[in-house]
C-alpha cells in the first residue's frame, strides 16, 4: 500500500486497516513522493492499494483497468482539517489583518458554497481543474472557518499517533502551538474549543 511521504496518510491507513481486523504490520508500506508515482505503481501492479484525494484524481485513478474504490475516508475515524500555520511574531505584529484575513476567509467559503457553479469556473480557469470535479469536490469538502473541541481532539490523535511511531521525534504540548486569539476576534461563535 501507498502513502505520500510526510503527510498523514499512514495514521490514516492504520485506522482503516484496524477496522478491517489487520494491523499496519500485516502490510508493507510503500513511501511515495506523490500522487503520479502512485498512480504509476498502480498500475504497473506494484501497489495493491492507495489513497488519493479530491475527485479529479479519483475520476484518474478509477479509470484504471481492474481498480476499483475499496472505500472511503467516511470509513474511517478521520476527517481532513487544515490549519493556517503563522508565526507568533507575525500574529502579534498584525492582529488586526490577521482576523480580517480569516473573516475574509468565512465569507469566501460561505460563498463558495452558494455559488459552486462561479468557482468551478474560476477554478478551471485558474487551475485548469476540471467542473465537473470542482462541483462534486465542493459539498464533500466545504471550508469551514473555526476550531471545535473535534478538531483538537483529531490533531491530538494525529500527533500522538506521530509521536508513537517515530515520525514526530521530539514530543511536545499541543496547547502551546495553538494561538486561536485572531479567529476568536473574528468569528467568536466558530470557536467552540476551550483548553
Amino acid at each position: 500500500m501507498s502513502f505520500i511521504r510526510g503527510t498523514f496518510i499512514p495514521y490514516l491507513w492504520d485506522e482503516y486497516l484496524k477496522d478491517q481486523g489487520l494491523a499496519l504490520s500485516d502490510v508493507t508500506q510503500i513511501g511515495q513522493g506523490a500522487f503520479d508515482e502512485s498512480y504509476i505503481a498502480l498500475k504497473q501492479g506494484d501497489l495493491d492499494a492507495t489513497w488519493v484525494i479530491g475527485s479529479a484524481l479519483t475520476d484518474k485513478f478509477d479509470a484504471l483497468e481492474g481498480v476499483h474504490q475499496l472505500t472511503d475516508m467516511s470509513e474511517t475515524p478521520i476527517r481532513l482539517g487544515m490549519g493556517l500555520i503563522s508565526s507568533n511574531e507575525f500574529i502579534q505584529a498584525n492582529p488586526e489583518t490577521v482576523s480580517d484575513f480569516l473573516a475574509a476567509l468565512d465569507e469566501a467559503s460561505t460563498y463558495a458554497q452558494a455559488h459552486s457553479e462561479e468557482v468551478a469556473d474560476l477554478m478551471y480557469k485558474e487551475t485548469k481543474q476540471p467542473k465537473d470535479a470542482t462541483l462534486k469536490d465542493l459539498p464533500i469538502n466545504p471550508w469551514e472557518v473555526g476550531f471545535t473541541q473535534a478538531a483538537y481532539d483529531s490533531l491530538a490523535g494525529q500527533k500522538q499517533y506521530m509521536v508513537d511511531t517515530g515520525i514526530i521525534e521530539q514530543d511536545f504540548d499541543l496547547d502551546t502551538k495553538l494561538n486561536l486569539t485572531s479567529l476568536q476576534q473574528a468569528l467568536p461563535d466558530k470557536v467552540t474549543y476551550s483548553k
